[in-house]
């Protein structure tokens, strides 16, 4: 059923004066939060790594260090890393893609978490090249990575 004329301009006439009404309100004052006043008590505290979380940041981290300066190519060792050591490294310690992206979002922005990772770093080194302790699994996708790189070269010079 079509409107007439005469209802349609009353309903546009309503709407204009409702649109006064709320253009002349005063505006609504909010209340600054807690944290921008200079009465608060502290600023929100950041996030931290729990022991073994931290540990497990450090492991990660140290894994693909060592792939990154294993290959020496970082297109390689970039997919390596993707398709093969991360998914191994979460399998392996029982860790969700989200959970990981979570302690990688609190790890990497302490920097007293980075310093002692730079620290640990030596002794993981050190761990690996005299002592040979490293993930097989880990070891066989850089041997992989190292081939791939190798080939990469060859077929480049030619």
């Amino acid at each position: 059923m079509p409107l007439d004329k005469a209802k349609l301009d009353a309903l546009l006439e309503e709407i204009a004066l409702l649109d006064k009404k709320i253009d002349s309100r005063k505006p609504i004052r909010k209340k600054p939060r807690l944290t921008t006043t200079p009465h608060s008590l502290s600023p929100l505290k950041q996030p931290e790594l729990l022991e073994t979380e931290k540990m497990l940041y450090f492991q990660f981290c140290h894994y693909f260090k060592l792939t990154m300066l294993s290959i020496e190519h970082t297109e390689v060792a970039l997919e390596i890393w993707i398709k093969g050591v991360l998914p191994h490294l979460l399998k392996l310690f029982n860790l969700e893609n989200e959970e990981w992206e979570r302690l990688c979002e609190i790890g990497d922005k302490d920097t007293q978490t980075q310093k002692e990772l730079d620290e640990d770093w030596v002794t993981f080194f050190r761990e690996v090249v005299e002592n040979g302790r490293i993930e097989e699994e880990v070891l066989s996708f850089i041997h992989e990575g190292k081939k791939k790189k190798e080939y990469l070269t060859r077929t480049n010079i030619k």
